[in-house]
């Protein structure tokens, strides 16, 4: 792979991430809409929008709605205010401003000052904004949290 080619990737992922977690001065993005603005996403489910069982997404999805089962994603998640999920919820990045009761397992979470979170999270790195509700465990383990990615995965298979 060329220089340049490497460059560009590496400087859209620092993009990216700024995007996520906040490049203005190490504040974060503080609504759902300039955050969705910025994380790009090919699906989204509106707030008139409920299942029961498991949803799976392969591509980087906006959720609204509610759900009671289990959210797979291969890729990055965010969660709106108006998302409710009742279950196991598993993504690369997933950014909260919603509620979840159930457990979470990915590389990056990031919790916005709306975020309800009952059950544990598994992660790799976490950032959280003043006023989350956090009910349960953190657990930062690397290897863990690959194989879940990888499941997650291997489920939209």
């Amino acid at each position: 792979m060329s220089s340049e080619k490497t460059d560009k990737k590496l400087e859209d992922g620092i993009t990216k991430v700024k995007s996520l977690f906040g490049a203005n001065g190490g504040k974060a993005s503080t609504d759902a809409a300039s955050v969705s603005n910025t994380l790009v996403t090919n699906t989204y489910v509106d707030p008139s929008t409920s299942f029961v069982g498991s949803v799976n997404f392969s591509t980087p999805a906006r959720f609204g709605g509610s759900i009671e089962g289990e959210i797979n994603a291969s890729s990055d998640l965010l969660i709106e205010e108006t998302g409710s999920v009742i279950g196991k919820v598993q993504g690369k990045t997933v950014v909260v401003f919603g509620k979840v009761e159930g457990d979470i397992v990915c590389e990056k979470l990031v919790l916005k000052s709306t975020a309800v979170i009952i059950g544990n999270v598994t992660i790799s790195s976490i950032s959280m904004e003043e006023g989350v509700a956090f009910k349960g465990q953190c657990i930062m383990n690397a290897n863990r949290v690959s194989s879940g990615v990888k499941e997650a995965a291997n489920n939209l298979k």
